[in-house]
This record gives structure tokens, sequence and C-alpha cells, in this order.
């Protein structure tokens, strides 16, 4: 019997040294031998001078001195336990999180962070998914978001919370009254603007520090202004905008995308913001319904693109001088216009300009997007529909000048890229397809991905197309 105990413990700690040894090599010594995990090429979408969104293959860039502080703390409060930052290429992943993950978006990552099945979400592809107040109050308090979330506060990690009274200053502006807490959070004397709104709670959440504080307000649906509609200027939106709105989320606000919301819960939610919400209510015993009484009218018909060019930006930025934007945006388009100062919206609330170099756009970067911002306006604001003052071929190339602000911006930095001339000549060309990771330009390699794109295309790359008895073709490339 002792015997037999002793051999069971024998085949017990070669079994667990053997798995144990197989976990350090399978997770440490193997992925240093694979080449292709030491890499730090990864694919990434940039906007060209052209204002078009093209993949490349880019290196990875290392932590910034505040985001390697931000990792530990990560890793101090055991946020890996619940999250991956690893989206795998099994069923739903991808739907879920987003595009699969690089090996070289990992290359700076000692140890990385990959995490088995998680299970709090992934958090690979939210960068810029959701706000940083957005972030803040969801580490102050998740139930407040997410009342499912089974994520404890961290509260520890915030200074605060400090009791601080809003009052108007000399411009209108609602802000905070001075204060010892205060002053240390805030600078009164900047030129530089913090907008900070208010939750549920009174909390407001300072995401970054020593700039002048202004109180911002939500969208009141009470007063019937939707500023992103495909309908005429002062006109209600349709569902199709809503929906836009809703599913994509407002970029750079604290309104995140609700695209992981199935699309009935969508639909639902927009009929309660059209006949409960959307209401003036002054008059208790008949309440104004905007949606009822103001019917949407019909929505603008956007047509095909033309082809960006270089002569069409250089003819948009014509029209941006003539319709006299740099007023309000600036001559750069960074919002700092002579006029920005000043600008209020219907309500009496300062808004400032859009800066249009940073590359985030509210209602969507694509041009047609721009185009229809163009064309309706942003009810509430100060900026106009040009539908009547300017042609539809102005508003085109003027929407590609306005993309084109943002050309070899990083959206998350707001920084200038660094791309050689060569480089930003080829992503540039308009024969140049890159509008799928798998197709990215590799600056890295005079090696093109081919893909067969017609027959024109296989007459250009010197292939012979011959047809067969069953209707394909065979291809074969000419030598010469």
């Amino acid at each position: 019997m002792s015997n037999n105990r002793y051999g069971l413990r024998f085949y017990a700690l070669g079994a667990g040294f053997f798995c144990l040894s197989l976990a350090a090599f399978v997770q440490g010594v193997l992925p240093m031998l694979e080449p292709e995990s030491r890499t730090n090429k990864v694919t990434k979408v940039v906007r060209n001078d052209l204002g078009e969104l093209k993949w490349m293959v880019h290196q990875a860039s290392d932590y910034t001195p505040i985001e390697l502080r931000g990792r530990q703390v990560y890793i101090r409060e055991g946020c890996w336990y619940c999250h991956s930052q690893y989206v795998r290429p099994v069923t739903g992943e991808t739907r879920r999180w987003g595009p699969v993950s690089q090996a070289g978006e990992s290359f700076y990552d000692f140890p990385h962070l990959f995490s088995t099945r998680r299970i709090g979400p992934d958090l690979t592809r939210v960068g810029l998914k959701f706000s940083d107040a957005w972030h803040l109050a969801h580490f102050w308090n998740p139930r407040m978001l997410s009342p499912d979330s089974i994520m404890p506060r961290f509260v520890a990690l915030f200074d605060g919370p400090y009791r601080a009274k809003i009052i108007a200053d000399a411009n209108g502006n609602q802000t905070v009254e001075k204060t010892p807490a205060t002053e240390g959070l805030f600078d009164f004397k900047s030129d530089q603007q913090i907008r900070l709104t208010p939750n549920s709670e009174g909390l407001l959440f300072v995401p970054e520090r020593g700039k002048y504080p202004v109180i911002f307000t939500p969208r009141n649906f009470t007063l019937g202004v939707f500023k992103f509609r495909l309908t005429p200027s002062g006109s209600m939106p349709d569902d199709g905008d809503l929906l836009r709105t809703i599913t994509r989320g407002v970029r750079g606000t604290a309104m995140p995308s609700w695209q992981e919301l199935p699309e009935k819960d969508r639909l639902a939610v927009i009929q309660y913001i059209k006949y409960e919400l959307a209401a003036d209510r002054s008059k208790p015993d008949k309440p104004y319904l905007y949606f009822v009484e103001e019917p949407p009218k019909a929505p603008l018909f956007i047509g095909q693109a033309p082809a960006p060019s270089l002569e069409l930006v250089k003819h948009g930025r014509d029209v941006w001088k003539q319709a006299k934007c740099w007023e309000c945006h600036g001559e750069g388009g960074k919002g700092d216009g002579e006029k920005a100062a000043g600008l209020k919206d219907d309500f009496g609330f300062p808004i400032p300009p859009a800066n249009l170099t940073t590359g985030q756009f509210k209602s969507g970067a694509s041009v047609k997007d721009i185009f229809r911002t163009m064309s309706t306006g942003l009810s509430g604001t100060p900026m106009p529909s040009f539908s009547d003052s300017l042609p539809e071929a102005d508003r085109w190339a003027l929407s590609y000048y306005v993309l084109s602000l943002s050309a070899f911006t990083d959206p998350l930095t707001g920084q200038k890229m660094h791309i050689s001339e060569k480089d930003r000549a080829a992503l540039d060309d308009p024969t140049l397809e890159a509008s799928e990771s798998h197709y990215a330009y590799n600056p890295y390699t005079a090696d093109k991905p081919m893909r067969y794109a017609g027959e024109t295309w296989a007459t250009k790359h010197g292939f012979d197309l011959t047809a067969t008895r069953d209707s394909t073709v065979a291809i074969r490339q000419d030598p010469h």
C-alpha cells in the first residue's frame, strides 16, 4: 500500500512538472523562437492628403510615460484578471471586439496581457470608443453606467471628491467657484478650456488638469433640436438619422457607440426619444410633440462622391476661403478663428468651433458625412447650411479639403505621424488600393499584395487571360 502511494505521488509530481514546463515553454520560450512574435510591424488606417482612408504597415509605437504608468496601475489593480488584450480568431470575437489582434501590437508588452477568455470585455479595440469622462465615471462606479457590471469600484484612485458651487463667470460661462481644492485642479487664468458635464450624482470628473473649467450640458431632447440629420436645415431628423447617431455614437463626446445593442432595442429607443422625450410639456394638458406637429421632411439625396484628386482639394481650399470658414475654424482648421471666442449655441452656451485637424468628426469621418454636414448644417449651432449658397461641386471639394486637414494625423494623440515623403506620395496615389488590412501598403518591401481586379488590371500587370471551356479563365503571367 505504501509503495502504491509513493508511486502515485511520483506520477502526480511528474505530471505537474510536465504541465508547468509545457506552459512555460508555450507561453515563454516558444513565442521568442517564433520570428513573427518579435515583429514591431502593425497595420493601421491613415488619412492621406486627398482625404482618403488607406491601410498601411507601420511601426508600433512604444508607451509614453503616462501610458506606461497607466499600464502599471492596470496590472497592480488586477484589471487583467477579467479583461484580455487579445482578440482571438474564433467565432464571434471579431464581431464583438473588432479585428483580430496582430503580433506587433504586443511588441512593447513585457509581460504581455493577453489573458484567457475573459469575464469582462476585451479592451484591445476600445480606444476612442468612449470619452475620458466616461471612463472616469466607470472607474468611480461601474454600475452607474452598466447596472449588471461585477467590476469593483476604484474610488481610491481619485483625488476628492470635493464640493464646489457652479457659478457664472464674466463671459457667461457656467464654471466652478474658486476654492483651494478647485485651484489645485484647474487654472482659472488659462485660455484653454476643459468642458465638464455633471453626472446624475452631481459629480464632475476631471480628465485633465490645468485648464479653465466650463460646465457643459448634454443634449436637451425636450427642445426638439437635433444636430445630425440628412433632412433639410430646420427639419426634424428621420428614424434613419437617429439610428445612425445611436449606432455610431458622437465621437469626442460622452455619447458612445451602441452598435452592440440589438437593432430592435435601438429602434425602440428612437420611438421613446420621438414620442416621450422630444416634447414641450410646459402645458401638461396639451404637450407639444415635435415629431407629430413637425414631421420630418424628405431627406437629402447624396449621390456618388467624385473621385478625389489634388486639384479637387485645392479647389476646396479656395471654397474654404470664399465661404469664410476660416473666421470660425481658423486658417489651419484648428478651431482658433477670429470669431471662435464669442460663438454661442441657440441656448446661449459657448460653443467652440470644431478642431478639424484631429481626425475626429462627431457624425462620421467619410466624405459623405462631411458633405451631409455642409449641406444641412448643424441645428442649434452657428454652423449653417451651404446647400443654397454653394453648388454641389463646391460642397464636395470643400468636404475633401476638410478631410485633408487631418492628413497623416494620429486621431488618438492628435500628433502628426512620421511618414517619409516617398511613402506619403505612394499613399496619395489614387490608383493604390489599400482599403483592407490584408492589402495594406507596405513601405518596408517592394512587393505588393496581388489580387485579381478585372481584365484591365490583369493586362496592366502582365497577365494573359485565356478563356476555358467551362466559362472560367486561366491566368498566366507574362515573363517579360
